[in-house]
């Protein structure tokens, strides 16, 4: 083998390596832009799950406060019935 030879051997591998090289970075960038997708897709839907939640429990909330509201009204109406039969029950007894 000559010097010629051996340069054009070596000339030939290091495109070859340039071009192995080349084709590695392209493609490993695919992948990680396809990866990064599903990863930040799979985020977003989860922080839709999570909103969503948090708005059914505020629609929950609201609606066992309006129940806790009307309930409270039938107490107090209970109570002051109560108290009207108490008072007469005592009348009477006297």
């Amino acid at each position: 083998m000559n010097t010629e030879t051996t340069i054009e051997l070596g000339l030939l591998l290091a495109v070859l390596a340039g071009v192995v090289t080349l084709y590695n970075v392209f493609t490993s960038r695919g992948i990680k832009k396809l990866t990064e997708g599903r990863w930040q897709g799979s985020v977003d839907i989860k922080l839709d799950n999570i909103i969503n939640t948090f708005t059914g429990l505020s629609k929950d909330v609201a609606l066992i406060k309006d129940d806790i509201n009307a309930l409270h009204t039938r107490v107090s109406l209970l109570e002051g019935s109560t108290e009207r039969r108490k008072r007469k029950v005592k009348e009477t007894v006297e």
